[in-house]
């Protein structure tokens, strides 16, 4: 992950499903990776959104 830091205010920001679940079962060393992330964005630096994945259809 890059520098949050450099990330605009105001915009929106894509989010795997991975960092949100490392983050809400507070994973020992990904959760603090990506905690700022979520700190900025509930402080409402930005958005976040996260795109669901499908299965191809068989």
């Amino acid at each position: 992950m890059r520098d949050i830091r450099a990330l605009p205010l105001g915009g929106t920001v894509t989010v795997d499903s991975a960092p949100i679940i490392y983050f809400l079962e507070g994973h020992p060393h990904f959760a603090p990776r990506y905690a700022p992330l979520f700190e900025r964005a509930e402080a409402g630096d930005y958005q976040l959104s996260s795109l669901q994945s499908r299965s191809p259809k068989c």
